[in-house]
């Protein structure tokens, strides 16, 4: 059977909630809440949670964070054979103290692992790589390191931008990507011009068939998503919902998408399934939400109405 694998990043996060508004330099009583993140894992589990066979390819610290992390993933079920544990060195952990009304005061990142990821460090795991699988990489990679697992890699290649700041990061590589999951900021960085109207749209994924890129899914908030095969165009959108946090929804609508594509459906099919997991993602505080999966997807398909249109 065909594989997901998953190059990127795997990072700790901590978020700190006090019960009273902040107090600067005193303890605050409140909750501290641990949970497993990074891009290239949160699509890794989002897949693995829909029943397709998912190698993560990934540095993990040896400190007790690391631990963790390595042990959660291979618990749910992750190929962790390729991965490897850096010695002296510390997991990615991003940490968040928030105020008491949920809004973000300050948080630090320690993401030094993820700048040591070598364009060689998994060439064990290219080499079992198939036309058949698909291989997720995200801009957590440095611009050399991406490039030359593009001319390696014999998978077809999914990317997720990530963020504004990264997004850039993919201009170079578009011509080698089977699938490129952008959102607005990030295609008007890549493409280079404002996207505000459906002309512009229609403009942005024109810009992408012409980059090279087979697939594009252009996602647009609640105006769902926009996308193409190069033939023909899609607009999807589900019904309003009640949204707790984005945080996440976009690694799992490619994790689910690229799940369902490894199944044999269609872009069309497999899109429709991606938004189902966005749509219960972002009414989650989590990240990655623990009851995704195929019966789940299933049942919102049900019961949400996805208005599809030839854009």
């Amino acid at each position: 059977m065909p594989k997901l694998y998953a190059i990127g990043g795997v990072t700790v996060d901590l978020v700190g909630s006090p019960y009273k508004p902040l107090k600067l330099h005193d303890s605050n009583p409140g909750t501290i809440k641990l949970s497993f993140g990074g891009v290239a894992r949160n699509i890794a589990e989002n897949a693995v949670r829909c029943d397709t066979e998912v190698v993560l390819m990934s540095l993990f610290g040896d400190d007790a964070f690391g631990q963790l992390c390595y042990q959660y993933c291979d618990q749910l079920g992750m190929n962790l054979n390729f991965s490897k544990i850096k010695e002296n060195q510390r997991s990615a952990t991003y940490l968040a103290l928030l105020q008491n009304s949920g809004e973000m005061n300050c948080a630090v990142a320690d993401m030094e692992i993820l700048s040591q990821i070598g364009e060689h460090d998994f060439d064990h795991g290219i080499d079992h790589m198939t036309q058949e699988d698909y291989c997720s990489i995200d801009t957590n990679l440095s611009v050399e390191v991406l490039e030359s697992l593009c001319k390696r890699i014999p998978a077809k290649l999914a990317m997720d931008p990530i963020s504004s700041q990264k997004a850039i990061k993919a201009k170079t590589i578009l011509r080698y990507l089977s699938v490129f999951k952008p959102n607005i900021i990030e295609a008007e960085l890549v493409c280079g011009f404002q996207i505000k109207t459906d002309e512009d749209i229609h403009k942005a994924l024109d810009y992408f068939v012409q980059s090279g890129v087979k697939e594009t899914i252009l996602t647009c908030g609640d105006k769902g998503l926009y996308f193409t095969d190069g033939l023909h165009k899609y607009h999807l959108r589900h019904q309003a919902v009640n949204t707790v946090n984005t945080t996440g929804a976009g690694d799992a609508l490619l994790g689910v998408y690229l799940s369902y594509r490894l199944k044999g459906y269609s872009m069309v099919e497999a899109c429709e399934w991606g938004l189902c997991a966005s749509y219960l993602t972002v009414q989650s505080e989590d990240t990655v939400v623990d009851t995704l999966n195929i019966e789940t997807l299933k049942k919102i398909k049900s019961e949400i109405f996805i208005e599809r249109e030839v854009f």
